[in-house]
């Protein structure tokens, strides 16, 4: 036991001054990579804590009963699901972590323990899978903590419950992990998870579903806000671990210290438990789970029935019949390129995970979307749904394509000069990433607002432009992620999670955000005027005509800007790259 102390504290020290490197490295030779990561995150922490401090002090000034009781139920709802999206995060981040990186392979051939490894690259995943969760939390939590008037004792408080909490999904999520790599060897493994996912978000579909509004004028109103509730009762089950992490935050509200004590002795005992399993148990385990993700690596010719490649026949086959099909419009070159890129992302388990959770849960949002028209009688607000629907597709490509598309060009790493070598060149490999990313991105996301679009019942006028407008920004968001991971590479990094993490991620991320912002009051703003007169229709003066005009036109050349102006820049970093 001593020497694995004196293993990981080596470690850590290790770490904490390779951090501190990099911190002052930042500051000495990037002012504008500091800039822009302060203003997101004050951006971020200053509209989310006005938001979230407006919506509860709304809600307990003009309902002080109701308004209680559905603040408390959010914070059920919200430690619920974070739960559940830190067990899946832990598991997609371990298996980067733990498998798939140079360290851990370095590591494991130096003189420490094979347990060791495992217990060290857990807790960075850890890390690494918690701190973004817990950083959403910190504006919700300062809002309730401001509208209750609690002080600083509940804020130390709520530290002191996280802490401990954020390791109990931790090693819920190895051990799905460890599962996972040790049934992925069999063929029928795929199709059973896209199966039990199917059949798991149907099921949340179904149990979560959003009371039927004609059902409520029958019952009476004392029941009405029960019934409106009936979908988080599930999140009240004292099993849930989320459960003791809400019930002690509010105990501590209302001062029953007691209570708050037993709660957080709960969540710490089930926290050490849970880490001498991972320790202790898991731990065995990871050294075969290693070997055996290595060979399935090393290709199905050295192991038999391809170990770890229970997708990559599915992988190839699905490659090779889209270059195929692409080879009839594309040069051989760049159907060769493109088949790589197809290989590589569905050979990658951490990849196409994230995507099918991804989209998964949109599928969800767009399905319930059919149980907001009701309210939606009046143009007004018809028009203000349409157009945040607009911007909830909008987002959900920014973030597609920073976390997909970004780390595309990083990932080819010291191998890039041989891909530069082909044909296409490296200004090819660009184009190619570019067109790929568009392609894919743009139809998926012009599927979702085209279901959503019909969901909410619009006119087919307004379903067109409402297409052509996610088409030009899925162009646009794409030439963003692509010029910008060409422009901040990141070759050292074999983690795409570890390269978004970086300055050229979080640029890319802002930068998208700002041209949807900026694309949305181009379209939203003359779309309103006339709604917020009264003059619509041909009751409509000229001017909303052509103030509408002019906001297309812009909309139009912000994307083709925010498209052109990346990828140019990128190609001529190319031309000067050094590998």
């Amino acid at each position: 036991m001593k020497e694995s102390l004196k293993t990981l504290g080596l470690l850590a020290g290790l770490h904490a001054r390779l951090l501190w490197r990099a911190v002052r490295a930042v500051r000495d030779e990037s002012r504008l990579m500091l800039g822009v990561i302060f203003f997101f995150v004050i951006s971020y922490l200053g509209m989310g804590f006005v938001l979230f401090y407006g919506g509860l002090r709304y809600l307990h000034r003009n309902f002080p009963v109701i308004g209680a009781m559905m603040s408390e139920r959010v914070l059920f709802l919200l430690f619920g699901f974070l739960m559940v999206m830190l067990v899946l995060s832990n598991a997609i981040s371990g298996f980067s972590t733990l498998f798939r990186n140079r360290e851990t392979e370095w590591l494991l051939s130096r003189p420490a323990a094979h347990r060791d490894v495992y217990r060290w690259k857990s807790l960075e995943s850890m890390v690494l899978a918690s701190w973004a969760f817990v950083f959403l939390l910190v504006p919700l939590m300062a809002a309730y903590g401001a509208v209750m008037k609690l002080g600083l004792a509940f804020y130390l408080w709520l530290i002191a419950l996280l802490v401990p909490f954020v390791l109990v999904p931790s090693v819920l999520g190895m051990a799905l992990l460890m599962v996972f790599v040790r049934l992925l060897r069999y063929r029928w493994v795929i199709p059973a998870i896209l199966a039990g996912s199917a059949a798991f978000l149907a099921a949340l579909w179904w149990v979560a579903r959003p009371v039927d509004p004609d059902s409520l004028m029958t019952v009476q109103d004392t029941r009405i806000f029960g019934r409106l509730l009936q979908n988080t009762r599930f999140l009240m089950n004292p099993l849930w671990p989320s459960y003791w992490l809400s019930t002690s935050i509010l105990a501590a509200c209302d001062g029953l210290w007691g209570k708050a004590w037993f709660y957080f002795m709960v969540i710490l005992a089930n926290a050490l438990m849970a880490a001498l399993v991972s320790f202790r148990l898991l731990s065995r385990f990871f050294y075969s789970a290693w070997e055996r993700v290595q060979c399935g690596r090393a290709g199905a010719a050295a192991v038999p029935r391809g170990e770890l490649g229970a997708g990559t026949g599915f992988a190839v086959a699905a490659a090779e019949s889209a270059g195929r099909l692409a080879g009839r419009f594309l040069p051989p070159h760049w159907r060769a390129l493109l088949i790589k890129d197809i290989k590589v992302f569905l050979r990658d388990p951490v990849q196409w995970s994230q995507f099918l959770i991804f989209f998964g849960l949109l599928w969800v949002y767009i399905l319930n979307l059919r149980q907001t028209t009701y309210d939606l009688a009046t143009p007004f607000w018809r028009n203000i749904v349409v157009y945040l629907n607009l911007a909830a597709s909008s987002m959900t490509l920014a973030t597609l394509t920073t976390r997909f598309v970004f780390p595309q060009f990083s990932m080819e790493g010291k191998r890039l000069w041989l891909v530069g070598l082909s044909p296409a060149g490296l200004r090819g490999v660009v184009w190619e990433k570019f067109a790929l990313c568009w392609t894919f991105s743009g139809l998926i996301t012009l599927g979702l607002t085209l279901t959503s679009c019909l969901v909410i019942g619009m006119t087919a006028l307004h379903i067109a432009g409402f297409c052509s407008a996610i088409v030009l920004m899925s162009a646009a968001l794409s030439g963003l992620a692509v010029g910008i991971g060409v422009l901040y590479p990141n070759f050292k990094q074999d983690n795409p999670s570890a390269i978004v993490s970086g300055f050229g991620g979080t640029f890319c991320l802002v930068m998208s955000f700002l041209y949807i912002v900026l694309v949305l009051a181009f379209l939203l703003v003359p779309a309103q005027l006339p709604l917020m007169t009264g003059m619509t229709g041909h009751h409509a003066p000229e001017f909303f005509m052509k103030l509408r005009l002019g906001g297309q036109v812009l909309t139009v050349a912000a994307s083709l800007v925010a498209t052109a102006l990346p990828l140019w820049l990128a190609l001529r970093r190319v031309d000067s790259i050094e590998i």
